[in-house]
């Protein structure tokens, strides 16, 4: 019992550091729950162990362990089914993108992103990334860069849908630090499309691409913070489900804690657009069009088709 508690302690240290009291506790909490989760903590290392695509993950990125200590991923989760969605994902990783794929998504230099779609003259790049640091959410993240720098960022993991179907399970959408100006200057140059909204295209095109046709994103009674004691003041609580209904997202009727997004964006007609838009409508969906085209002709480079 002391080797192991010894073993998480230094584990514990490795991932928050060892400078604040808030780290120190958070040591102490994560070694306690490592002996309540130890058949799930177990059950993940021999797992990665024996994970061909990603060998060294665990050491690469350790952050991973928390998952199972922490309420991640939903509201009320428990390390069982954490462990499961860790499982879930990557059995299914090998099945979409390729060695070469996930090899550099799962590089801790960002520099080894895989790009799914780019533009030089819009200085606008989406790629694909694990941030151990948003592994609260999700085990992979598309991000949008503007000027080499992000400014949303989706984190998701993929999984199988209430029908069995593969999905991708979205855990939140964020936007980045000093984004706002940022999205400003996109939304402007994207006939007033704005940056939140291509981000959610994008994830679109990318399960589109991936032969998946099931999104499920987290909704506000599902998602984990907002359980939390410091969530009890409701201007504190993190609120996604306006957007999920602006995308169409109906609340899922198996599950309270996920909306159902539709794979395919909506589009005003010619008809319900209002006559002074109607030449705005036009150029974006022109330009969406050929980003389509784009992101299509370049999946070859990254997902097994």
């Amino acid at each position: 019992m002391f080797a192991y508690g010894k073993k998480q302690w230094a584990l514990g240290r490795s991932i928050y550091g060892f400078r604040t009291w808030r780290e120190k506790r958070r040591i102490t909490l994560f070694v306690g729950r490592s002996f309540k989760n130890k058949k799930q903590l177990a059950e993940l290392e021999e797992y990665f162990a024996q994970y061909k695509p990603l060998p060294n993950l665990l050491e690469r990125h350790e952050g991973i362990y928390e998952v199972i200590n922490r309420v991640f991923l939903f509201k009320n989760s428990s390390a069982q089914q954490r462990l499961d969605a860790i499982k879930e994902h990557f059995d299914m990783l090998p099945d979409y993108f390729s060695q070469e794929a996930i090899t550099e998504m799962y590089n801790p230099d960002e520099s080894h992103a895989v790009v799914i779609w780019q533009n030089e003259e819009l200085n606008l790049k989406a790629q694909l990334w694990f941030h151990t640091g948003q592994r609260k959410e999700g085990f992979l993240s598309l991000f949008l860069m503007y000027d080499g720098e992000g400014v949303y960022h989706i984190n998701f993991r993929l999984g199988h849908g209430f029908n069995g179907e593969p999905c991708i399970w979205i855990g939140t959408i964020q936007g980045l630090k000093n984004g706002l100006e940022k999205s400003k200057q996109i939304t402007k140059k994207m006939f007033s499309y704005r940056p939140k909204n291509f981000m959610f295209f994008l994830m679109r095109q990318l399960a589109t691409q991936m032969g998946i046709n099931s999104l499920y994103a987290i909704s506000d009674a599902g998602f984990y913070t907002n359980s939390h004691l410091i969530r009890g003041n409701r201007s504190k609580k993190v609120q996604f489900n306006p957007f999920w209904q602006e995308l169409g997202g109906t609340p899922c009727a198996e599950d309270d804690k996920y909306y159902r997004i539709p794979i395919e964006e909506e589009r005003k007609t010619y008809e319900t657009a209002k006559t002074h838009k109607r030449n705005m409508y036009r150029k974006r969906y022109e330009m969406l069009d050929r980003f389509i085209e784009e992101i299509s002709e370049n999946s070859n480079t990254y997902l097994k088709k």
